[in-house]
């Protein structure tokens, strides 16, 4: 982020998620800026290009999409509630049960686990993942197990 000053000056900040600011944050972030120094400031992008130079062009904030990340955020949210039905609605036995939710829980801890280390910015909850999430998915997943045998099971 690159914060000029009315003086001319600039300041360059490393921010990593300054992409992610919404126009009412980038606006909300300038006038605290302000009023912490007394001085007006705004976001400005630097573009370097292919020649060397360097164009610089007002900071404008994305706008919100559906990328790859958030599909793939949602998927890893749904799937212990739609594995956990899918079993459970084929009525397969407690072992293939218990199997298909173990299998579906180390796919996506080793997907996190590949993510992290191809990104470029490495995080120690990934390491982490394996063991919050084996609580989290594990009693989605007998949840939904139980509540869609249940159900189908009185039909």
């Amino acid at each position: 982020m690159l914060l000029r000053w009315a003086n001319g000056r600039d300041r360059e900040i490393k921010v990593e998620t300054v992409e992610r600011l919404s126009g009412h944050q980038s606006a909300l972030l300038i006038e605290r800026i302000a009023a912490a120094t007394g001085l007006s400031a705004q976001l400005v992008q630097r573009q370097y290009l292919a020649d060397g130079a360097i164009q610089e062009v007002p900071w404008i904030p994305a706008g919100r999409s559906w990328g790859l990340g958030a599909i793939a955020k949602l998927a890893f949210v749904s799937m212990p509630f739609v594995a956990g039905g899918v079993v459970a609605y084929l009525n397969l036995g407690p072992l293939v049960i218990a199997a298909v939710g173990i299998a579906i829980w180390l796919s996506q801890t080793l997907a996190v686990f590949i993510l992290d280390r191809a990104s470029n910015r490495r995080s120690k909850s990934a390491m982490l993942y394996w063991l919050t999430t084996r609580f989290t998915f594990g009693a989605t997943y007998a949840a939904t197990v139980y509540l869609v045998s249940f159900l189908f099971r009185n039909k």
